[in-house]
Order: structure tokens, then C-alpha cells, then sequence
């Protein structure tokens, strides 16, 4: 983590040592996933294509496999929502 940040206070973006990386994390991962909705659920309302309501199930199931990408500071288990 040392490194990433050393590169990244390069090129002028510093973060707070109380910076919550897991929820920068989690959030990036979530928008990613939200993005990868967008075609397959606009297929499955448009023409009921198979292949979107199988997307979408998949997609369903990567949400609920979410976790932390990194341990948690405190050395817990990180909360579950």
C-alpha cells in the first residue's frame, strides 16, 4: 500500500492516513457493477432476451460476493450490512 501511495502523492494526490480505502474500494467496485446492469436489464424489459435474464442473475450473485479488499485497520471482522 506504501508503494501505490508513493505513486499516487506523485502525481499530486495525497490521502489522509484515515483515509477508508476499503469504502473507496467497495464504492469503485459498486459502480462498476451497477454499470454492468444497464445492457442486460435494458435487453430483458426491451425483448426478454435469455442471455440478460442470465446476466443479471450472475450480476446478482457478484454483488452478494462483495467483500473487503483489504483486512480490516482494527484486526475484526469487517461489519456485514
Amino acid at each position: 500500500m506504501n508503494i501505490y501511495l508513493a505513486c499516487l502523492e506523485k502525481l499530486g494526490c495525497r490521502f489522509s492516513p484515515e483515509t477508508d480505502w476499503n469504502l473507496l474500494f467497495e464504492t469503485a467496485e459498486y459502480a462498476r457493477l451497477t454499470n454492468s446492469v444497464i445492457w442486460p436489464a435494458l435487453a430483458a424489459f426491451e425483448s426478454r432476451a435469455d442471455w440478460a435474464f442470465d446476466q443479471l442473475a450472475a450480476l446478482d450473485e457478484w454483488f452478494g460476493m462483495l467483500r473487503p479488499a483489504l483486512p480490516s485497520p482494527s484486526g475484526g471482522q469487517p461489519l456485514q450490512p
